[in-house]
């Protein structure tokens, strides 16, 4: 079975940042795409809370087999319609937006 690729919000990252298991989106996708908000979320904020397990997620962005990606403008527009009609963080509409336009899971 070919390995699909794959965008993450903070929740899936914090909670396998704290069990120290990020490698697991590795081993299961053959792409791991995050936002900016998302990065923001769990590396700027997790340090200044010094957060258990930001380290693994900052080294896999170091490592490149998670790639930080700016949302396209066709993205942003429906993160935009998101915001008006949902009740979600920027990461999460972020994500959202990025696995519908991007042909990716979620």
């Amino acid at each position: 079975m070919a390995r699909v690729g794959v965008v993450v919000d903070s929740s899936v990252l914090i909670v396998l940042a704290k069990l120290g298991r990020v490698t697991l989106l590795r081993d299961l996708y053959s792409t791991v795409l995050i936002g900016p908000a998302v990065y923001d979320e769990v590396v700027t904020q997790g340090k200044r809370l010094r957060a258990s397990g930001v380290q693994h997620v900052e080294q896999a962005v170091a490592q490149r087999w998670v790639r930080v990606v700016r949302p396209t403008s066709a993205e942003r527009q429906l993160m935009a319609i998101l915001g008006k009609n949902q009740r979600l963080g920027t990461g999460e509409m972020e994500a959202i937006s990025m696995a519908a336009r991007r042909k990716r899971r979620l």
